[in-house]
């Protein structure tokens, strides 16, 4: 029998697929730009220990830009 797979074992791929649509709603890729939805999406990305989606993040908040 093996070990079942620690908690968080898939956040790392799942931290990719958040940021990655972090990224399409904040550049309007192939929808209309939604910045709300980019913050959503990259602090989800961010919390799962995706460094890269901090960044965009603390952009869109210097901005005001989609958050509140």
């Amino acid at each position: 029998m093996t070990d079942p797979a620690p908690p968080g074992a898939a956040a790392p791929a799942e931290a990719e697929v958040e940021f990655q649509r972090g990224l399409a709603c904040d550049t309007g890729a192939g929808q209309p730009r939604a910045p709300a939805a980019a913050a959503r999406w990259y602090h989800a990305a961010a919390t799962r220990g995706h460094a890269v989606a901090a960044l965009p993040l603390g952009l869109l908040h210097d901005a005001g830009d989609g958050v509140a």
